[in-house]
């Protein structure tokens, strides 16, 4: 990852707020919330200083943001089929620590970015049928 020292500080110090705010809040709709500001900050920083692998990040960021906001709308709707359960949420919140790693250029990126999509696509409903026949690791 090729930005500036002080960019890499801003999206380090964002994801430990929001991961703050979430541990704080017990309610989906709150942790979503604070959430979607990680997806925000990668985009102030890539108007700034362009690096793929802050776009690659923001991309599936965002998207399992997207996902969770489908499900959590379903919900809502009456679906109770698929639910967000307890062990996805730790793994939202934790994956957020691997995010810290990759910036601080001590983890992989794509192990991170494969996790996150593992974790967006236990939402739908195929995703999360495989997730209970134990086949998808969350």
């Amino acid at each position: 990852m090729k930005i500036s020292k002080i960019y890499k500080t801003a999206i380090v110090n964002e994801i430990k707020y929001v991961q703050k705010k979430m541990k704080e809040n017990s309610s989906l709709e709150k942790k979503l919330f604070y959430y979607s500001a990680i997806p925000a900050q990668f985009l102030r920083v890539l108007n700034l200083e362009y690096d793929n692998d802050i776009l690659y990040l923001h991309h599936v960021v965002n998207h399992t943001q997207g996902a969770f906001q489908q499900r959590l709308a379903a919900m809502k709707a009456g679906d109770i089929n698929i639910e967000v359960n307890e062990r996805q949420i730790e793994q939202l919140e934790s994956l957020l620590d691997d995010v810290i790693g990759v910036v601080e250029q001590k983890k992989k990126i794509d192990d991170v970015l494969k996790a996150f999509i593992e974790l967006s696509y236990s939402t739908s409903g195929n995703g999360y049928y495989l997730m209970e026949k134990g086949l998808l690791k969350i």
